[in-house]
């Protein structure tokens, strides 16, 4: 299946990821042309488990595959280690991304 994109920050490195996982747990990366932003890939069959009652079920397959895609990030690829956290709630130890902090402050 072809995939022609542009070039923006969430997928400049989404080749990288593709090849690392190797088919495993994601779409198989068959070949690609990172400066024309263009790939081949697996064609896959439409699934989903939104379908399944046995919500065990559904974690099981889950962490599956999160067991899969759980892999070593190739060199060179930036890291989020220089990104900041998102800050605090009060009280609750949860946090917020910057997001839906935004959306609370007033307007200017």
């Amino acid at each position: 299946m072809p995939k022609v994109s542009f070039r923006y920050p969430g997928n400049v490195h989404a080749p990288d990821a593709l090849a690392a996982w190797g088919g495993r747990g994601a779409v198989l990366l068959h070949a690609r042309d990172d400066p024309r932003f263009a790939r081949l890939l697996e064609r896959i069959r439409a699934s989903t488990l939104a379908a399944v009652e046995d919500t065990g079920r559904v974690a099981a397959v889950a962490g599956r595959v999160c067991h899969r895609l759980a892999v070593p990030a190739p060199p060179g690829l930036p890291r989020p280690a220089g990104q900041s956290a998102p800050d605090p709630l009060p009280h609750t130890g949860r946090s917020r991304s910057p997001a839906s902090a935004a959306w609370r402050r007033p307007a200017r």
